[in-house]
């Protein structure tokens, strides 16, 4: 028994030390960064398993009136930047939602590249720099699993709770690496 646990744990570190990875870039830009805005992108996402068609998505995303705007969107984004922030919280780094344009130079993107109805994804973070009119200077590839029961915001949270604590961690690690070759 003591085996299956061991080995289901060390499973379990490699699929999480290999949902995320560095694709492009680099984060040095990101030393002298207070804060982070973290929005989203939904404009290439594909949707799989019978989520929901694209016409309604692009229906929901863009209306303020409807629930996904409403509630969806800023329920998913909380617990991924509340997840992340608390495995930065030893970092000087901060992500936030709220827009703080005069202080905040850099922008994380959120750009799901495939949602699965039960919160699976797969996702690209772009890092912009809003002082270099918003050129891309990283990107971060990351795969998480959603939940198993409950509502759309909910399943979605769940997928982004993960997503935030391996992106919180991944950023730690990085910007320790980078302030220690200063």
């Amino acid at each position: 028994m003591k085996r299956l646990l061991l080995f289901a744990s060390l499973l379990m570190t490699m699929m999480s030390a290999s949902a995320q990875k560095l694709i492009d870039g680099s984060l040095d830009r990101l030393v002298d960064a207070r804060y982070v805005l973290v929005t989203w992108d939904f404009s290439e996402t594909k949707f799989e398993n019978s989520f929901m068609d694209e016409e309604t998505w692009i229906y929901k995303s863009n209306s303020s009136l409807k629930e996904w705007d409403q509630d969806t969107k800023p329920e998913v984004l909380e617990a991924f930047v509340s997840k992340a922030n608390r495995e930065l919280s030893q970092s000087p780094i901060t992500l936030t939602d709220e827009d703080m344009s005069h202080t905040t130079r850099f922008v994380m993107v959120i750009a799901p590249q495939r949602l699965h109805r039960n919160g699976n994804n797969q996702t690209l973070y772009l890092f912009r720099d809003m002082e270099r009119n918003g050129e891309i200077f990283a990107v971060v590839k990351l795969s998480t699993m959603g939940g198993r029961i409950g509502s759309l915001t909910n399943l979605l949270s769940d997928g982004y709770k993960e997503a935030g604590e391996l992106m919180g961690s991944f950023l730690r690690k990085k910007l320790n690496k980078i302030y220690r070759r200063r």
